[in-house]
């Protein structure tokens, strides 16, 4: 179990800190400035949008499989709206920390069986929802110019 924990809670981290990459690379080029950037600025920019996402979904596709081992996930979210990559790169962040928190409190908690249904409950919604802002969030972060 102990491998078990450390490789979901790892898998988890890396998600997190890729979201966090995304998100401040959304912070430091809004989308007035990304409209300014020259054509191989624009290229680096997209190269490390590219590279950070796919890391993220990586991850994330990891602790789902790992989770499905305990936990039956029911499938992805409803779609979620179409936005610019600068605000899925915040809603990224969002579902990452909620499922980040729910796993160490699930995993580094022996509670109550009634505490361990809540937080295993919790934990099958916020892994749907980070599929579906993973899902939502690919055609802007997987764009050409």
């Amino acid at each position: 179990m102990e491998q078990f924990t450390n490789r979901v809670l790892e898998a988890s981290e890396s998600s997190l800190a890729r979201a966090h990459a995304l998100r401040e690379l959304a912070q430091h080029f809004p989308q007035e400035i990304e409209a300014q950037l020259d054509p191989n600025d624009g290229a680096l920019l997209e190269s490390l949008l590219a590279e950070h996402f796919n890391a993220l979904r990586g991850t994330s596709g990891r602790v789902v499989a790992e989770v499905r081992q305990i936990e039956a996930v029911p499938a992805p979210a409803p779609p979620l709206p179409a936005r610019n990559w600068q605000a899925h790169a915040h809603n990224l962040v969002t579902a990452a920390e909620r499922l980040d928190q729910i796993l160490t409190k699930l995993l580094a908690v022996s509670g109550s069986g009634s505490t361990q249904q809540a937080l295993t409950s919790e934990l099958t919604r916020a892994v749907a929802q980070m599929e579906a802002e993973i899902t939502a969030a690919e055609p802007a972060l997987r764009r050409t110019h």
